[in-house]
């Protein structure tokens, strides 16, 4: 991933459907927009590092930069247009301004987002393979 050093809060899929269906069953979030985070800016390599020691194994981010990440990318089959797409998304990372969490889980849920750590103890028989 083309992250660099940048952090980001990564989000719980459950989260995000409890969200999702907090706004489709209530009209309490009608003509608001809201910005899903986890509970914590992490890098890339904290993640990583949180993951290998709720998994055991080893884990670690390598970045690297933009066209090598389209490169691996079109060379899994990805078109080149989507690849170049999908290393933009990470400029907002690199750049820092998708670090800050939010309370819009808590707001929408009442409960507060799940840690990246949590997600990894919650399906650690999937990440174990």
């Amino acid at each position: 991933m083309p992250a660099a050093e940048g952090k980001t809060s990564f989000i719980d899929t459950r989260d995000i459907a409890e969200c999702a269906a907090a706004a489709l069953t209530s009209d309490a979030f009608n003509g608001r927009a809201y910005n899903l985070t986890g509970p914590k800016a992490l890098s890339y390599d904290e993640a990583a590092a949180i993951l290998s020691r709720v998994t055991g194994k080893p884990i670690a981010y390598a970045p690297v930069d933009d066209d090598t990440f389209v490169g691996i990318l079109t060379g899994a089959g990805v078109p080149a247009d989507y690849a170049r797409f999908l290393a933009s998304i990470f400029y907002p990372v690199r750049e820092g301004w998708v670090a800050k969490p939010t309370g819009d889980v808590k707001t929408m849920t009442g409960h507060e987002p799940r840690s990246v750590e949590t997600y990894a103890k919650d399906n650690i028989a999937a990440l174990k393979g």
